[in-house]
């Protein structure tokens, strides 16, 4: 009796990406439904054995934090519209200098390196892996 709401709860999960609101009204009436059976039969599963409690509390307690979590989400917005911002939408060859940008954070090339297209790009780059190989082949023989 005490896990039907908590499984019925991850029935409806996929109502998040259909519509917010589909999915928030019945998630809070099954939490509602979860922690009232949780909370009335804590004292008998704390008689059967001390673990039970621990559990009740651990699982009330990571349900009030995701409680927490959605509750901010909904107001400060949701980070999903925000991460599409940060991603580069645009291919390699459009544009050199994001391309570049993605590298240079890589430490495969400089940040203050100027390259107008890809191919100049691509060329730096397998010049620097040619010298670095020849490099450690030197090494080698020495």
């Amino acid at each position: 009796q005490v896990a039907l709401p908590l499984l019925m709860q991850h029935w409806f999960v996929m109502l998040k990406y259909y519509n917010t609101w589909a999915y928030v009204v019945p998630e809070l009436i099954l939490e509602a439904w979860y922690e009232w059976t949780n909370i009335s039969s804590l004292e008998t599963i704390y008689e059967v054995h001390w673990v039970g409690g621990v559990v009740i509390g651990v699982m009330l307690c990571a349900h009030w934090l995701y409680l927490i979590a959605g509750a901010l989400s909904l107001v400060i917005g949701e980070t999903s519209r925000h991460v599409e911002d940060l991603i580069d939408t645009e291919p390699m060859d459009a544009d050199a200098g994001s391309s570049r940008r993605l590298l240079a954070d890589l430490g495969v090339v400089e940040e203050e390196d100027k390259h107008t297209d890809s191919q100049e790009l691509l060329d730096e780059i397998s010049l620097r892996k040619i010298c670095e190989e020849e490099d450690e082949e030197m090494a080698i023989i020495q």
